[in-house]
């Protein structure tokens, strides 16, 4: 079994690091204290945690049922109800929910969201789900990485494809996009994470482990 511990360093799988440990923090923004940038990162990944909750009951085929503040109800609401319509469209099969995987070769662990077949392919797709406003071109390319880590864990053939859940239009289907999976750019995104976890663990090293 797997042990999953937070550290002042992070997020850790047994001892090895989580991908979004190794991947790089989102930048505070101009005009905001690192302490109020800090508490708003806490509370959307507080929101995001009970959106994940929800995705998860229905992808075990239970209603969604949680526990959203009062002011996040109704968009918790929406993003759950246009998710079952899109997880009742598309998902042909669940094969993995929440599930935990580590690489001793590579030195890592993560947890997709869901990795599922869906109707228009039998090739596993391996799904990372954002409750979040548009992102920028920075955030795009760290949510790639982030894909792209989880399928190397997956360790199959498969897809990548990020679902959002639109934080500006609640109401409307997620966007769906997919990425490139074998090709030349697929390779050097790989290329880039594993790059991110070497320096974490030669920083990790440096410090004494702490």
């Amino acid at each position: 079994m797997i042990e999953v511990r937070t550290t002042p360093k992070g997020r850790f799988y047994d001892t090895l690091p989580s991908i979004t440990t190794v991947l790089p923090s989102p930048e505070c923004p101009k005009g905001m204290t690192g302490e109020q940038w800090e508490a708003t990162l806490a509370t959307a990944a507080a929101f995001g945690n009970i959106i994940h909750d929800g995705c998860e009951q229905i992808a075990n085929g239970e209603a969604p049922d949680v526990d959203a503040p009062e002011d996040k109800l109704e968009m918790a609401g929406h993003f759950l109800s246009v998710y079952w319509e899109w997880f009742d469209e598309n998902v042909k099969e669940v094969l993995h929910i929440e599930q935990p995987f580590i690489s001793k070769t590579l030195g890592y662990g993560g947890t997709p969201d869901i990795i599922a077949i869906l109707n228009d392919s039998d090739l596993p797709a391996v799904i990372d789900i954002k409750a979040i406003w548009p992102p920028s071109a920075k955030q795009r390319a760290t949510y790639e990485m982030q894909l792209a880590a989880q399928g190397m864990l997956f360790g199959k053939p498969h897809r990548r494809i990020s679902l959002r859940l639109r934080k500006e239009s609640p109401e409307k289907p997620p966007q769906i996009k997919e990425y490139p999976h074998d090709d030349d750019r697929a390779a050097l995104v790989e290329m880039r994470f594993l790059n991110y976890l070497e320096g974490f663990k030669l920083d990790l090293k440096m410090n004494g482990g702490k």
